[in-house]
């Protein structure tokens, strides 16, 4: 079989800005497929950055040696570049590569978390030609990028998830412009349907990543001035809080054969909002840590949650366990933050596991042991593969905009450490992580581990 792994991406990348190192290499992943693959064989085909598939220098992909003992044979695969591509022409250039069949390989982008829609369109134009395809379809992309959408979805099939009220920018101000509008009834509409909220509420946009632009307001005058402020330019959601513990949880597989991970728990900011830039995710947390996180429920819950959605693939879901009852706060139909973490957890790879999803294999997954991933400093280059030998440490990845404006956007380095036998062992190798570079593991991230590790203990 041959087997046409793919990506595409909708901006231009800043690759004279960008620094992108990762260890081990998207190259390495490459080369562990080619074993576990056998006879079958695979090509790519990605847009820049090519996350999970290519490595780049600068604006340029390369091939960096495979590490350790594997065989690198580039003669193997064939590499497409998608970069600048609408779906139309990403579809002909994956055809021309004759695959039996193609496999979506996801990722995100800012500020619009759309990069799973294009995909879907990329791939509705390869089954036109009679190419076997795993991606979920527009329509599920299309409902998941949507978070009004989504909530609807959710709310008329009956899943548990929080009460909102969608805010439609345009009406919102309408007033601007428009002299003989001397009052904007649809903003008092919104005024009196927030009025009967409960507090503290979440606002957030509906098709931003991440919980990047989200704010928590704890009442009713609060809320008010984060709608005024007029700080974005997209429709937003004001979304009951609920005061719990948040967790994530991963999805792989088709229609009638889904593997449910355990989830990951995921430590707050002092706003109670998990941050992409400080959050810490350990796990998997199974039934052994806590039967009363409910898990076997959790999973009945995302099973039949990917059924109705017919997801092909990965998905990612967000969540929230208030003591008794799991709430679905996000999903994204592509790979996630959560991703690297599991292919340490359960040892075995994403592109593997989604070629056993495609040829309707058990994708064979059990938990190898627990494990962490958290944010360090940006680092020297020269610092990166150091830092990625120290003993325990499965993972590292640094982006660099050498072009950004603000302390905040200047990119992030994120470590992931484990497995280990069970959380105390984790929290063990931590120690002796921060005891080989005590420059590397920061207060905040270190207090939410700890923080994390005493809910898990509490909830025993």
């Amino acid at each position: 079989m041959r087997i046409v792994f793919f990506s595409t991406n909708s901006n231009n990348y800043a690759g004279d800005e960008t620094s992108l190192r990762q260890f081990p290499s998207n190259t390495d992943r490459l080369c562990r497929l080619r074993q576990y693959l056998g006879d079958d064989t695979f090509s790519v085909a990605t847009a820049l950055p090519g996350s999970f598939l290519r490595d780049t220098r600068g604006s340029s992909f390369f091939t960096p040696p495979c590490d350790g003992n594997q065989k690198q044979d580039e003669n193997q695969a064939e590499f497409r570049d998608l970069s600048g591509m609408d779906s139309q022409q990403a579809a002909e250039t994956i055809a021309a590569l004759n695959p039996d069949f193609a496999i979506a390989v996801s990722a995100w982008v800012t500020p619009f978390d759309w990069l799973g829609l294009m995909d879907a369109m990329t791939s509705d134009i390869l089954r036109e030609k009679g190419i076997p395809v795993l991606c979920s379809s527009a329509e599920t992309q299309m409902l998941c990028f949507d978070k009004n959408l989504t909530h609807k979805f959710l709310t008329e099939n009956s899943f548990p998830c929080p009460s909102a009220i969608y805010v439609h920018h345009e009406l919102f101000w309408s007033e601007r412009g428009r002299k003989e509008i001397a009052r904007n009834v649809y903003r008092d509409y919104i005024f009196s349907k927030v009025s009967g909220m409960e507090f503290p509420v979440v606002i957030k946009d509906t098709v931003g990543l991440s919980s990047y632009g989200m704010e928590v307001a704890v009442s009713y005058k609060e809320t008010l001035h984060y709608l005024k402020m007029g700080r974005t330019k997209s429709d937003r959601m004001v979304e009951k809080y609920i005061n719990g513990l948040h967790f994530g949880a991963e999805i792989y597989g088709t229609p009638g054969n889904y593997f449910v991970t355990d989830p990951f728990i995921f430590s707050l900011n002092r706003f109670g909002i998990t941050s992409p830039k400080l959050s810490v995710k350990i796990g998997p947390v199974s039934c052994g840590q806590s039967d009363r996180f409910r898990i076997p429920e959790l999973k009945i819950l995302l099973e039949s949650l990917a059924e109705k959605l017919q997801i092909q693939g990965c998905a990612q879901v967000d969540l929230v366990f208030d003591g008794e009852k799991w709430f679905v706060i996000e999903i994204n139909p592509r790979l996630s933050g959560l991703t690297e973490s599991y292919c340490i957890a359960y040892g075995k790879d994403i592109l593997q596991t989604l070629a056993d999803c495609a040829m309707k294999k058990d994708p064979g997954l059990e938990e190898k042991g627990k494990v962490c991933c958290m944010k360090i400093p940006l680092q020297e280059e020269s610092e990166l593969e150091k830092i990625s030998r120290i003993p325990n440490i499965r993972h590292l990845k640094q982006i660099f905009y050498s072009g950004a404006k603000q302390e905040r956007e200047k990119g992030y380095c994120e470590i992931i450490f484990g497995p280990a036998p069970d959380f105390d062992q984790l929290s063990k190798m931590m120690d002796e992580i921060k005891s080989a570079r005590p420059d590397i593991i920061e207060d905040i991230p270190q207090e939410g581990f700890r923080n994390l590790l005493c809910k898990l203990k509490t909830e025993n």
